[in-house]
């Protein structure tokens, strides 16, 4: 430190300026999103069958009368062993959990106790290599930062209920299931150099990850950044224990900010994003989708009760964020709220929103619009931030707000035509204005909220780069499950 303090003090005004500027210029420097894979329910895994979902106000909670999808053309469970319980039969869900991108170094044993949360991570950074237009081994032995938001480990549930033995253990099953190894796994697949970690804030980690990543890239502990989320559901007994804490939709709809909103319906998604420096993604004439400009966490822990989300820490990430950035609320033009179909939730959010954006510290000019994606995907929990994200990336590049699904009669504690904060619902032309700015919520229920302001690429329209190479990415996989690790 005296080294340093002494080198400071033998610089000129004029040197003096230009360091502090190039440090503040590092600290608040926009990150690029150069390349992007995810699954979504209703066989959504490019950018266009995302926005066609949005336009069409598809909503993709499905009731499965003899269970959600599972391995090898059997149901996951069977809800009339559960007394026939609704919140084991409406849901988003995906399917192919057993199939698995094949690794060279693999071995058949390790592959077969792969939580399946790992296998489609592995397949979605396969693809978000693709869309970036780079090939797998492009990160070998480079600065690569990981950061995966997970939060369940829920693989052998089913072998531990059909009272799995000694002889039936295998020594992947550690690696299988551990959190840890999610990120670990993509390090050894990419062969990359740099922090590698997996993180859990429950529904905020999505956005808690790409927050950590973006503080990773702006100090230099990385020059590339792959942050992925994956979340499924893989025991019956979580839905139960949230439908008796009075958190689902009894009747299995989601309806954020409408007036019937009664609970959430639960969902799962995997997927990666790929960020890096400007000045990379220059170099390497990369496709910018948009650009990561600012970020905020927060946890306020004196509040009334472990799953309590108060409005003041609310207030707190949105005004931290937009500092972040630079920015003020005028520059913002849409929100993708948290909202996952609780109405005081909602109603909370919205409050919080307008405090910020409504008070005559930004003097905001304009309407701001806000919406959830959870409408039309129910809340995918540890992996709603990465929705998010992505239908924002979508809505920039169409340089539109899709209307809000699922509102028939919207809240009257939220429809108040006088605040600058709306729930749009209609499209909405964003054409006139360049660049979009938005700004993305996702709250833990165990306090820790996130917020992300994202920017859109004035240059770029539609990015058809990214669902052409999706389309014709081949990924080689096999199918492989445990046999005992089955509902029966």
């Amino acid at each position: 430190m005296r080294e340093y303090i002494e080198q400071i003090q033998q610089m000129s005004h004029k040197q003096l300026v230009l360091l502090l500027a190039k440090k503040k210029q590092e600290e608040t420097a926009p990150l690029p999103i150069v390349g992007y894979g995810f699954r979504f329910p209703g066989n959504i895994n490019n950018i266009e069958k995302l926005w066609q979902s949005m336009t069409d106000k598809a909503i993709h909670i499905i009731d499965y009368p003899e269970g959600p999808p599972g391995t090898q053309a059997r149901p996951r469970w069977n809800p009339q062993s559960y007394g026939n319980q609704l919140t084991l039969r409406h849901g988003a869900y995906l399917e192919s959990l057993d199939a698995l991108y094949q690794m060279d170094n693999m071995q058949t044993d390790e592959a077969t106790y792969l939580d399946p949360q790992q296998r489609l991570l592995m397949q979605c950074c396969h693809e978000a290599m693709a869309s970036a237009g780079l090939p797998l081994d492009a990160l070998a032995n480079k600065k690569v930062g990981i950061f995966i938001g997970i939060s369940t480990a829920e693989f052998f549930h089913a072998s531990l209920h059909n009272q799995l033995t000694a002889a039936q253990l295998s020594p992947y099953m550690g690696t299988g299931i551990a959190l840890s190894a999610t990120a670990g796994r993509l390090a050894m697949m990419l062969g990359s150099q740099g922090p590698t970690l997996a993180i859990d804030t429950a529904c905020s980690s999505g956005l808690s990850a790409l927050h950590t990543a973006k503080n990773s890239l702006r100090r230099g502990e990385c020059d590339w950044a792959l942050v992925g989320v994956s979340h499924l559901l893989l025991s019956p007994f979580t839905s139960l224990a949230f439908e008796q804490a009075g958190m689902l939709s009894p009747d299995g709809q989601s309806r954020p900010f409408d007036m019937a909103a009664n609970g959430h319906v639960r969902g799962e998604g995997v997927g990666v994003i790929l960020l890096t420096k400007k000045s990379i993604a220059e170099n390497e004439k990369l496709n910018i989708k948009a650009w990561v400009k600012g970020s905020a966490i927060h946890q306020q822990g004196n509040r009334p009760a472990m799953s309590a989300s108060t409005g003041k820490s609310q207030q707190h990430i949105l005004c931290e964020a937009l500092e972040d950035a630079g920015l003020t609320t005028n520059d913002i033009d849409y929100i993708e709220a948290h909202a996952v179909g609780n109405k005081l939730g909602a109603q909370i959010e919205i409050e919080s929103l307008r405090a910020v954006y409504d008070s005559n510290k930004y003097d905001s000019k304009k309407n701001i619009y806000v919406g959830s994606a959870k409408a039309n995907w129910g809340h995918l929990e540890t992996a709603s931030g990465l929705l998010s994200v992505m239908k924002t990336i979508a809505l920039m590049q169409h340089r539109e707000i899709p209307p809000q699904t699922a509102i028939e009669q919207l809240d009257e504690c939220i429809d108040q035509p006088q605040s600058h904060i709306q729930v749009n619902l209609q499209p909405v032309s964003l054409s006139h204005q360049l660049p979009i700015r938005c700004g993305i919520s996702s709250f833990g229920f165990t306090g820790t909220n996130a917020h992300v302001i994202l920017e859109s690429n004035s240059a770029a329209n539609i990015d058809d780069r990214n669902s052409s190479s999706q389309s014709s990415t081949t990924i080689p996989t096999t199918h492989l499950w445990p046999t005992n690790n089955v509902w029966k």
